[in-house]
């Protein structure tokens, strides 16, 4: 059974079990997350991974976002070497740490 109240809430209770378990129509807590990096441009498939995931993933749905580059990943910080990468099946490096730098999503190295 499932009743809506006055705060947009819909209330999900079950007859067995004695809860009450409460779905929000709207996004009340924004999910925080940390991806990082490791890969560089010996394996751009794998270095373009954690930046794919965090601007077509979290950034596009409003998550609080930021990523951390370590080891081999620092070199992504070169335009040079960003611009050459392009994994497999994802779109090119560049373009996704724009996307990133466009939505102000912190990199930490």
């Amino acid at each position: 059974m499932s009743v809506t109240d006055k705060s947009m809430h819909t209330l999900l209770t079950s007859r067995s079990a004695r809860q009450t378990i409460i779905l929000s129509s709207e996004r009340e807590r924004s999910v925080k997350t940390l991806y990082v990096a490791t890969a560089g441009s010996s394996d751009p498939t794998r270095a373009s991974i954690p930046l794919h995931a965090a601007a077509n993933g979290s950034v596009e749905i409003g998550d609080e976002t930021a990523l951390v580059l370590i080891g081999d990943a620092t070199e992504l910080l070169s335009e040079e070497t960003l611009g050459a990468i392009e994994g497999v099946g994802i779109p090119p490096a560049r373009d996704l740490m724009a996307k990133l730098l466009e939505h102000a999503v912190p990199v930490y190295v």
